[in-house]
């Protein structure tokens, strides 16, 4: 589905009829040398993906989750907490998504639902390969952060299952890093 396509998700989300999880993993990474370069295409597409897909899947899916008192996770980035110089655009996005979680968390509570964001740093994935297409560039960039390496899927994906598990019952609202220490910086 394209996540920037209200009535795209609509159409695709008629055929769900019930919901207890629901993990928007689904962004966009934007960066340029200077706010000058970047397109309006590409700051229309890292917005309309990063924070207005993500706020059309919660309109779709809360009332699946309020009935089944579900879990909401978006992933975000530690770069919605602290800046780079290089990916305003990207960062307004993913603090914007922090923020939503959390009014979003406020709101559905009353309704047992809960909504978190987890909120990655570089993972291996073709998403930070495709950003440091020069391989020395990735090294000194990962030499930089505290654990000096890129996290793997799995170490995110452990978060979200805890997130998503009975034993995070009495979790909303929260926005967790699995950065290597990144948002410290």
């Amino acid at each position: 589905a394209d996540i920037r396509s209200f009535e795209n998700l609509k159409n695709v989300f008629t055929e769900i009829q019930e919901v207890d999880i629901a993990v928007n993993c689904v962004g966009i990474y934007s960066r340029q040398s200077s706010i000058a370069e970047f397109s309006e295409k590409e700051i229309k597409d890292t917005v309309e993906t990063n924070l207005i897909g993500a706020i059309y899947v919660s309109q779709l899916l809360a009332p699946l989750l309020i009935k089944s008192k579900g879990s909401l996770i978006h992933i975000s980035s530690s770069l919605g907490l602290v800046p780079e110089k290089e990916s305003a655009v990207y960062c307004a996005t993913k603090a914007g998504l922090n923020m939503f979680v959390k009014s979003l968390a406020l709101q559905l509570a009353d309704h047992g639902v809960r909504v978190n964001a987890v909120c990655p740093g570089p993972i291996e994935t073709p998403l930070l390969e495709n950003s440091f297409p020069d391989k020395k560039e990735l090294g000194v960039y990962l030499s930089s952060r505290p654990l000096k390496r890129a996290g793997k899927p799995e170490e995110v994906a452990a978060l979200v299952g805890f997130l998503s598990s009975e034993e995070a019952a009495y979790i909303t609202g929260g926005i967790y890093t699995v950065d290597g220490g990144e948002s410290l910086m």
